[in-house]
Formats: C-alpha cells, sequence, structure tokens
C-alpha cells in the first residue's frame, strides 16, 4: 500500500512535467515558425493541439538505423539512462518551499547532475567511432 502511494505521487509529479516539455517544444516550433513567415505544426487539429503526441509516436515507430559495428547494448541503453536521470532530477526537487531538508536535496540534485556525462560518453564509445569519443570527451570535460 506505501509503496503504491509512492508511486501515484511520482506518476503525479513526473507526467505533468513530460506533458509541459511536449507542448513547450509545440510552442517553441509555433514561435519558429511565424518567426519564418510560415504557420508552423498545424495538421493535425487545431493549432496543432496533438502534434506533441503524433511526435511522440512517430519517435518510437520510427525505424531505428545505426552502423553496424555499434555495441547495440550500450548505444540504446544510453539514451535511457538519460531520462531517468532527469526523472530522478524531478523526484529530489521539493514541490513547495517550505520543505525540510532542503540543503540536502540540493547536494543530491547536484551529485545527480553530475552523472548527466555519463550516458554521453557511452553513447559515443559504444558507437566504435573515434571522432564520436573525441568529442564526447571534449564535451564532458
Amino acid at each position: 500500500m506505501h509503496l503504491l502511494i509512492i508511486l501515484i505521487k511520482f506518476l503525479v509529479t513526473i507526467l505533468p512535467v513530460l506533458i509541459n516539455v511536449a507542448f513547450v517544444t509545440l510552442l517553441e516550433r509555433k514561435i519558429l515558425g511565424y518567426t519564418q513567415l510560415r504557420l508552423g505544426p498545424n495538421k493535425i487539429s487545431f493549432a496543432g493541439v496533438f502534434q506533441p503526441f503524433r511526435d511522440a509516436v512517430k519517435l518510437f515507430v520510427k525505424q531505428f538505423e545505426v552502423n553496424s559495428n555499434v555495441n547495440w547494448k550500450l548505444f540504446s541503453i544510453s539514451p535511457v539512462f538519460i531520462l531517468i536521470i532527469s526523472v530522478i532530477i524531478w523526484t529530489i526537487l521539493p514541490l513547495n518551499r517550505f520543505a525540510r531538508n532542503w540543503p540536502l536535496r540540493i547536494i543530491s540534485v547536484l551529485i545527480v547532475l553530475s552523472l548527466g556525462v555519463y550516458p554521453i560518453f557511452l553513447r559515443a564509445w559504444a558507437s566504435n567511432r573515434k571522432y564520436a569519443i573525441m568529442v564526447s570527451i571534449l564535451g564532458v570535460a
């Protein structure tokens, strides 16, 4: 029962954040479209409201093409690590200003943020390309 309550709190915290990211992306595309004198995404529904959901479905259904010398397991799991790290940050952040142990939460967020460089390097290392590895080392540094 306690685990179910934790899961519900987690979903109530994370789902609005992920949906918000989708609609901020839609807003960005609309603004860029208007600055370039075009309408932007408006083909799916009124003003493109369902466009973020269509983009998400397209992203998951799209063909996944990589080179033949890629380490498939590491190459595929590194974006999952990036998503997990970002979700962990949102669960650590206090949702109200009277949260207890806020210095501990800030330190925890900084620790989790420092882990964000490893999936980038892991993805480049799994690609087995020397230039990708050099660029990822540059990005980590």
